[in-house]
């Protein structure tokens, strides 16, 4: 089924590349947070492994587009001679990742696999929506 995720992100970011220079990077970031967390609460409650199968490629491709839009605004608001340093702390920021695959995995053991994708699916819309309120500066990337 990871396979999936695989094959959604890689055709969200051919995709982005296709479509070229975006506009308006930080509304689309919010959409693809928005999108992606939806799909794993959507995954949480699904019986059908095709449809599984169909929701974990959106999944993927929620996931690559915000990363696409993330490493876009970065690049694009840091000046030249920075970029190679701010690429370097968007690499360390990546292993954060692996923290939050940890406590998932412990939320799956406490409360059930699906419980855990709630939160998680719940956590990241609700985080992503709090930053647009409260960083509005963050829209207009």
């Amino acid at each position: 089924m990871f396979d999936r995720f695989g094959l959604g992100a890689f055709a969200a970011s051919v995709g982005w590349v296709i479509i070229g220079n975006q506009r308006h990077v930080g509304k689309l970031m919010i959409g693809s947070v928005v999108v992606w967390h939806i799909s794993i609460l959507i995954f949480s409650t699904s019986e059908s492994f095709y449809l599984s199968m169909a929701v974990v490629a959106v999944t993927g491709a929620g996931f690559a587009s915000t990363q696409v839009f993330i490493l876009s605004a970065l690049l694009g608001n840091a000046l030249p001679e920075y970029r190679g340093r701010v690429m370097s702390l968007r690499s360390l920021a990546i292993y954060a990742f692996a923290l939050g695959s940890m406590s998932s995995g412990a939320m799956a053991g406490l409360w059930s696999a699906p419980n855990a994708a709630r939160v998680v699916g719940t956590m990241g819309i609700v985080l992503v929506l709090l930053l647009a309120v409260l960083a509005p500066k963050f829209r207009k990337i």
